[in-house]
């Protein structure tokens, strides 16, 4: 059931991750292709935005903060997994490994070399203010219209 809490705690969350992946194609090498880094990166704020951040709203700020904390999180964790799977993928079907447990491994470590290529003080910065904003908008949203 959409509550105004939900749409715009997918709404904000949905916007800054759209912001936020827009600072990352200069961290990476060049010539990497980025055309669905943002909507990719966006769609998973925006769901994660509405179950995570939006379900909980209306707890009082400090909960909502919280949550909106735990969001971030998980939507950089999800993140990572999907393009570091989508790289991993790639390789596989180049035949650049020997069983599904290396690809596996070698996907982990593609995750993690992704997160410190973007874990930037700009982009931590960004993160950070971004999610206190997310939170109180969506906060004051689920206690006004709810």
């Amino acid at each position: 059931m959409p509550t105004a809490g939900k749409l715009l705690g997918a709404a904000t969350f949905g916007i800054l991750i759209w912001l936020v992946s827009g600072l990352i194609p200069p961290l990476l090498p060049e010539g990497t292709p980025t055309p669905l880094l943002q909507p990719v990166n966006a769609a998973v704020g925006f769901v994660l935005g509405w179950t995570m951040v939006g379900r909980n709203a209306g707890d009082g700020i400090v909960a909502t903060i919280g949550h909106a904390s735990t969001t971030t999180v998980a939507v950089v964790f999800w993140c990572l997994v999907i393009w570091s799977g989508d790289e991993m993928l790639d390789r596989a079907t180049r035949l650049l490994y020997d069983g599904p447990i290396e690809a596996l491994q070698d996907m982990a470590v593609l995750a993690l070399e992704y997160g410190r290529l973007v874990a930037t003080p700009q982009i931590i910065g960004a993160m950070l203010l971004g999610t206190l904003i997310c939170a109180v908008m969506t906060e004051s949203a689920a206690s006004r219209w709810s």
